[in-house]
């Protein structure tokens, strides 16, 4: 796993723009793990996460802390990994003991 700091750098990362990142990823073949779900709901990311074949899963409460995200995550591993092999595009909601498909 890396993180966008890790990959991008501290400033750029930050600065980012989704639809850059997303492309990037997407082109990549990563599996992208996100903890804005509000990103479903915005054309323009939309579009590139179809244009680019992303398969993404978004944690969908973003008032949670860090270790109940992460526990969120680890908690549907089996699961996330299992839709993980299927092509993209796709949003995967994670929640507590499911994954949920979002889009499309």
């Amino acid at each position: 796993m890396v993180t966008m700091r890790e990959h991008y750098g501290e400033e750029a990362g930050a600065q980012m723009a989704d639809v850059d990142w997303i492309a990037d990823v997407g082109d990549r073949g990563w599996v992208a793990f996100h903890k804005d779900d509000n990103i479903r709901r915005k054309a323009d990311e939309i579009a590139a996460v179809v244009a680019h074949g992303l398969r993404m899963f978004v944690i969908t409460n973003g008032n949670l802390v860090g270790a109940v995200m992460a526990q969120r995550y680890l908690d549907n591993l089996a699961r996330i990994s299992r839709q993980a092999r299927k092509p993209g595009p796709f949003i995967y909601g994670v929640y507590e003991g499911r994954i949920d498909r979002l889009h499309p």
